[in-house]
């Protein structure tokens, strides 16, 4: 889970429901190695793997949220390739949520077009 501005982000791993009313204390996280190494430079082609952590909670709507308003930490684990192509940058990134909520919705796959590579 990503937390960007106090809004939940749909992340590597793990999406929030569809009812989410934000909150107004969070953290987040995320550590990342990529790399080249065993590939040709000249294919344009890199690796990553990468973890991401964080929660958001402190409603100001607590006697009308149905999920748990919690500070629990959600975290996901995961690999991705990053390739600098003629059409511009593309991601992929498979990853597999380690820890999160009853309610939420695991996303192991995300493709990205003009991402940072």
């Amino acid at each position: 889970m990503f937390v960007v501005l106090g809004r939940v982000v749909s992340a590597r791993g793990t999406t929030g429901s569809s009812d989410a009313v934000g909150g107004n204390k969070m953290y987040a996280g995320s550590f990342e190695v990529v790399s080249s190494l065993g590939l040709d430079k000249d294919t344009g082609v890199r690796w990553t793997v990468f973890t991401d952590f964080g929660s958001l909670w402190g409603t100001d709507y607590p006697s009308g949220v149905t999920k748990p308003n919690t500070a629990n930490m959600r975290v996901s684990a995961g690999v991705g390739i990053f390739w600098s192509t003629a059409i511009g940058p593309l991601s992929f990134s498979w990853a597999k949520p380690l820890s999160k909520m009853a309610h939420d919705t695991p996303k192991t796959f995300q493709f990205n077009i003009g991402t940072r590579l």
